[in-house]
């Protein structure tokens, strides 16, 4: 893309890159992880400072796509009408349309490990947050105060920018192609450090649902949460060597941030996404 023309802005959450061998795409390097959505929001907000842009194309960082595959993604938000195009491929099982999560049916799952009791109805869907591009109008309608994504809702930020999308009258346009126009690697932060999908996972469908002002069902899921959080404890309390250690420390967040869920555990959460202390 960056030898198409296109101005390429990579945020390290990391602190891992080398601007100098980035071949002139601008390195933009918060200091600390922010998050995948607060990250997002500095990369858009360093975009949008250098000039105006007809397109965003915002990509998760283990994200190949084939450049004519972009330009087709271009092409269907190319109208006057603000507008989010995103891939609709075969076997694309992180990309495209997902099912919408449910508060009772979240709850459900956790509590009995029934993963397909989390989603609604199959017509009630969300594009993916891995892969999406926005034409001018649409980034015009959907940024507020610098924010593109919701900063708190980690692993909900889609779920979340497709309800505001539908709100303000943004069109939402899936793109099909060929399997291999747009390769997602995938679970790169899970495989990381699994006590930050274990937290955010959790805690941003709490947050998510407080917001939409269901709260009874809110409160019905975050104590299922606690609850398995404080089984987690437990057994790895019990057995050192229980494959749950890795989401142990976020099993305790969890329960230290009862009731109130603030943003200061999410920095201690990802503080440790990427070096996890040990159990114990």
């Amino acid at each position: 893309m960056n030898r198409a023309g296109a101005r390429v802005v990579v945020v390290d959450n990391s602190g891992d890159l080398d601007p100098a061998t980035m071949n002139g795409i601008a390195v933009v390097r918060p200091g600390r992880n922010l998050g995948y959505p607060a990250a997002i929001n500095l990369g858009v907000a360093h975009l949008l400072s250098t000039a105006h842009h007809d397109f965003v194309l915002l990509a998760n960082p283990d994200m190949t796509m084939r450049p004519a595959y972009v330009q087709s993604l271009k092409a269907a938000v190319s109208g006057e009408r603000a507008a989010i195009s995103f891939p609709d491929l075969p076997g694309g099982r992180t990309l495209g349309w997902q099912p919408r999560p449910t508060a009772l049916g979240s709850a459900v799952a956790y509590a009995f490990r029934i993963h397909r009791a989390m989603y609604g109805v199959r017509t009630s869907r969300y594009p993916s947050g891995s892969l999406l591009l926005f034409n001018a109008k649409a980034i015009e309608r959907l940024v507020d105060d610098d924010r593109l994504l919701a900063p708190d809702l980690f692993f909900m930020d889609d779920v979340e920018i497709a309800d505001r999308a539908i709100e303000r009258g943004v069109a939402l346009r899936p793109v099909g192609g060929d399997e291999a126009d747009v390769i997602h690697q995938s679970n790169g932060t899970g495989w990381r450090a699994p006590g930050v999908p274990y937290f955010f996972r959790r805690v941003a469908k709490i947050r998510y649902w407080s917001a939409r002002r269901r709260r009874a069902s809110a409160a019905i899921l975050a104590a299922v949460i606690v609850v398995e959080a404080a089984l987690v404890i437990a057994v790895t309390t019990v057995r050192r060597g229980s494959g749950l250690a890795s989401v142990r420390p976020a099993a305790q967040l969890v329960i230290r941030s009862i009731g109130g869920y603030r943003r200061s555990f999410d920095d201690r959460v990802l503080a440790f996404g990427y070096h996890a202390p040990p159990a114990g």
